[in-house]
């Protein structure tokens, strides 16, 4: 039965982290540190609202079908 679970769970943890890594490469394409700075706030931004937002929208979305 767990190795049921495995694909699917390495499935889930390779969507969850791959946004991650890809926003760390905007990151490195700043030239200066108010770039950084910017580029990192608007990252920071971007993941909670894939990480938090997207998911309560999905859960809510199911909730008033049922």
């Amino acid at each position: 039965m767990v190795l049921l679970w495995f694909p699917l769970f390495k499935g889930a943890v390779k969507i969850a982290i791959t946004p991650m890594i890809s926003s760390l490469s905007l990151v490195e394409s700043a030239n200066s540190e108010s770039e950084v700075l910017g580029i990192g706030l608007s990252v920071i931004m971007l993941n909670l609202g894939m990480y938090l937002a997207v998911p309560d929208i999905v859960v809510i979305g199911i909730k008033k079908k049922f």
